[in-house]
């Protein structure tokens, strides 16, 4: 029975537009470790009551240090967040732009070196007053490490807000828009895939520019580290290691070739059927607004 036969299983895709490093922005007095800088950049300093503000993490442990994505592979934790908010005000647990492969002396990692910017949501219940202050303190616990050391970072986070009318902060703006394309986007297309001999090998015909560098990351935060993927004609095929993946896995494919350079996320459906032309252009929403446009 050939290959064909065998796609018994699909992975649903989005798309990550551009993977630049993203301008910094100055919103507010860095909250400084002995190697690593936090920024929180609200979009606004003003949020409304009963919306969604979207809420940027930004994150510089220096040159030469990295931290880690939020399934770390063999090694490391993923930042931590502890929140003390006000009554009924929320922060939704951060999402990660993708990572790059690390590998010392035989174990894998799954990291962010550089500048690295994380969103969050943050939202005011409805029925707060304008002019209501909102103090917003917390707890930020990393890994901070080279290639020789690792150092674990406690900082406390301290966010000062008051109740308006959502006001846009044009750096902060600027800083999520550039952040959010980095983000998981729908395409709406079902990939199949089949597993032999302990590896997933994964269709790739239908993705146009798959090609270049490929690296393949399990998104779950217990997911490990896969082995190193290679490319057997159409398929890309991935050691699974200690991944089960059954049915399906969440997984983040990230294409350096010039043809895509961008990164595409997928969540495994069986037999899922959808258009793919609606998921090649759109903008990132949240709370309904509109706030990057991505391609």
């Amino acid at each position: 029975m050939g290959h064909a036969m065998n796609w018994a299983k699909t992975l649903w895709l989005a798309v990550l537009a551009s993977l630049a490093a993203p301008a910094a922005a100055q919103i507010a007095t860095p909250h400084v470790a002995i190697h690593v800088a936090i920024h929180l950049a609200p979009l606004s300093q003003a949020p409304a009551s009963g919306e969604d503000t979207p809420l940027a993490i930004a994150i510089d442990p220096g040159a030469g240090w990295h931290i880690y994505w939020q399934n770390p592979g063999d090694s490391g934790y993923a930042p931590r967040f502890d929140w003390q908010l006000p009554k009924g005000v929320t922060i939704t647990a951060p999402q990660h732009p993708a990572p790059t492969r690390m590998e010392l002396g035989g174990i894998v990692m799954n990291v962010h070196t550089g500048p690295t910017v994380l969103l969050a949501g943050l939202r005011v219940p409805a029925g707060m007053a304008p002019g209501t202050k909102l103090a917003i303190t917390g707890t930020a616990d990393l890994l901070v490490c080279s290639q020789s050391s690792c150092v674990p970072q406690s900082l406390a986070l301290s966010l000062p807000l008051t109740v308006g009318y959502g006001r846009a902060d044009p750096a902060a703006s600027h800083l999520i828009a550039e952040a959010s394309r980095r983000l998981p986007m729908p395409l709406a297309e079902a990939v199949p895939f089949y597993v032999r001999e302990g590896a997933a090998h994964i269709d790739l015909s239908g993705i146009a520019g798959a090609s270049g560098a490929l690296s393949l990351f399990p998104a779950a935060a217990d997911g490990g580290a896969l082995g190193v993927v290679h490319r057997d004609g159409d398929a890309l095929v991935a050691p699974l290691g200690t991944l089960h993946p059954g049915k399906g896995f969440d997984a983040v494919l990230v294409a350096g070739g010039a043809a895509l350079g961008r990164c595409i996320w997928w969540r495994a459906r069986r037999w899922l059927r959808v258009s793919l032309g609606a998921g090649l252009a759109g903008c990132w929403r949240w709370a309904g607004r509109c706030w990057a446009v991505w391609c």
